[in-house]
């Protein structure tokens, strides 16, 4: 191809740039440094060593005269000596308000508050019925009740209603809210404390990948915020002290806290990088908080006697899949670009038809909390409406995989969660016979004759 006399004059003025530049110290200057965690989608612009070399052009007007961008220098050289054209920039003087901020990102606040709501519903839908008292907690009643006026645990005087033969029983120890609420608040700092450990260790493990994603690379660790040894000294604290804080309560629920962080990590974050079917490894850790909740009560979780606390279980283990599924498909490339086996990535048709058919069998499973004697036969009816707002979402994404039926799933299931959890509380047989003693009470109708419902209405009242 024949140049114009400008475009000639253009390839001489920058052969002369090249070689003017190459007679110069061989020191590296400060532009020419790679700055270590920087964004990886930019590159370092650099010269070509000669205008020769560069491919040729495709217009007559214009040849190719930009620099071809170069890609990041490698952190460690082939001797293991670190690269010299790496520097890494100086940590600002971090506040408190910094510290609190990147230590949230380390426990995953947001999903540690997911997971201490669902242990919190399983606690709150224990039924609070006399009858499922059980020997261990009516010790734990009465040591509360035998320490001296003085202690640091101020427990107040037992009424002759909770106090029965001299022992105080379950179901008059949960009808007063300060010794129903000296087993929420352990139960809630541990769930806490334990979700924060397995975050933890999860990042710790993950940090090499979390930094090739846009959605994770702004952790601590990837950002370099804080050393490993950090991450794994505040995990090892709060494991250990969320465990201790379980175990005060009963040693049940101890088991189950350690058997989730155990379950997340290493195994379910070691799972994600070999099978698809670490999703539903996770989908059990997820169900195990509610069944926590539960045991913190009744100090059982035999499904014999205690089948409730296994509805809740396979509630949070169902609703996994539609939530998780649809949020996975939106970064299906980061996962399949940072190496995780990921069924959105590997199986994008499965991903949306396991979604389906678990939002499907929460309209089932709804019919089991009556059976089971947790609400009243209203609730799997008005359950409906939740149900099947989200198994329609979960229909659209399998029939059209798109970014925007899979948003609409992922927002439907966090709506779905919370109103089927409400409406399970309102329906529940404890509150539905107050419901009904309140209704007496405000409209004035005379008390039934039966001993159980002239109970029910003297605590509503």
């Amino acid at each position: 191809m024949i140049e114009s006399p400008t475009t000639q004059r253009r390839i001489q003025r920058s052969n002369g740039a090249i070689r003017s530049s190459s007679s110069t110290t061989n020191s590296p200057s400060p532009e020419s440094f790679t700055y270590a965690h920087e964004d990886l989608l930019s590159q370092t612009k650099r010269l070509p060593e000669d205008v020769e070399h560069l491919p040729p052009s495709t217009s007559s007007v214009l040849p190719t005269i930009a620099p071809i961008p170069a890609p990041h220098p490698p952190t460690v050289l082939s001797n293991g000596l670190p690269n010299p054209l790496i520097r890494w920039r100086a940590r600002p003087n971090p506040t408190l308000a910094d510290d609190w901020v990147q230590y949230q990102k380390l426990s995953k606040f947001r999903l540690t508050i997911l997971v201490t709501l669902s242990a919190m519903a399983g606690y709150a839908m224990c039924p609070l019925d006399p009858g499922a008292a059980t020997v261990a907690m009516d010790a734990f009643a009465q040591t509360l009740s035998s320490l001296p006026p003085g202690s640091a645990i101020e427990v107040p005087q037992l009424s002759s209603d909770i106090v029965r033969d001299g022992t105080p029983s379950l179901g008059g120890m949960l009808a007063n809210p300060a010794l129903y609420g000296l087993i929420l608040a352990p139960v809630t700092v541990g769930v806490v404390l334990c979700s924060s450990a397995a975050a933890s260790f999860n990042q710790l493990i993950e940090s090499p990948y979390d930094a090739q994603m846009d959605r994770t690379r702004n952790r601590p660790l990837p950002r370099r915020y804080m050393t490993p040894l950090n991450a794994a000294t505040f995990g090892a604290i709060t494991g250990v002290t969320g465990l201790a804080t379980l175990y005060a309560v009963n040693p049940l629920s101890a088991a189950i806290g350690l058997t989730t962080i155990v379950l997340y990590c290493p195994l379910y974050t070691i799972m994600k990088r070999h099978t698809i079917y670490n999703t539903w490894l996770g989908a059990v850790v997820g169900g195990l908080p509610p069944l926590l909740g539960w045991a913190a009560v009744t100090d059982s979780i035999d499904p014999l006697t205690q089948p409730g606390a296994w509805a809740m279980f396979a509630l949070l283990f169902f609703w996994q899949f539609p939530h998780f599924n649809a949020l996975s498909h939106t970064v299906r490339s980061s996962y399949a670009s940072s190496g995780y086996r990921m069924m959105s990535a590997l199986n994008p048709a499965q991903n949306a038809r396991v979604a389906l058919r678990y939002s499907v069998a929460m309209i089932p499973l709804a019919f089991t909390f009556p059976v089971f004697g947790m609400t009243s036969a209203i609730f799997p009816w008005l359950a409906l409406v939740p149900n099947g707002a989200m198994s329609w979402a979960a229909w659209r994404f399998w029939r059209r995989r798109s970014e925007r039926n899979a948003k609409v799933l992922f927002w439907a299931s966090l709506a779905h969660l919370s109103i089927f959890l409400a409406l399970a509380l309102a329906c529940k047989k404890s509150f539905e016979e107050r419901w009904l003693g309140l209704w007496r009470w405000v409209t004035g109708s005379k008390e039934s004759s039966a001993p159980g419902e002239r109970q029910l209405v003297a605590v509503a009242k």
